[in-house]
């Protein structure tokens, strides 16, 4: 058996927008209930709502339903201390916080309904956050694929 099985379909697409991570969860108690929440005035709601519709503009077909790959590149803003007038400034890593899995855990729920009825469905997962190159925007490109 091949570790990479035939592909069936392949969306691929580019978030304009630059990538926010999932945060904890709040908690509260209102009227003795325990409650979990994001705030509204979270800039995750909004990022999602973008994910969302770059994916539908890709992808106009039923969700999949098999198993899938899912590859991700964050490309986050460049920071100020990598900023160069004469040197070129190509894609660098971006080694530090948030965390990989936030951004991850962020598109994957943005995407439930969309391309896959559940996140579950993903078995391959590749995922890279890098500084975007001087001359690129950030964002997100992603591509998923249905395994046979």
């Amino acid at each position: 058996m091949s570790l990479f099985p035939e592909l069936s379909q392949a969306v691929l697409f580019f978030v304009d927008a630059e990538p926010v991570a999932q945060p904890r969860q709040r908690h509260a108690f209102r009227n003795g209930i325990a409650m979990s929440y994001i705030p509204k005035s979270h800039p995750i709601h909004v990022y999602k709502q973008v994910v969302k519709v770059r994916a539908k503009a890709a992808y106009q077909g039923q969700p999949f339903a098999g198993p899938l790959r899912l590859h991700v590149l964050f490309l986050l803003p460049r920071p100020d201390r990598l900023v160069w007038k004469t040197k070129p400034m190509p894609r660098v890593w971006a080694p530090g916080r948030p965390d990989v899995d936030n951004f991850v855990k962020a598109v994957m729920d943005a995407l439930n309904g969309t391309l896959w009825a559940d996140d579950s469905q993903v078995v391959e997962l590749h995922s890279m956050k890098m500084y975007a190159a001087g001359d690129e925007s950030p964002g997100a490109e992603i591509m998923c694929e249905e395994l046979f």
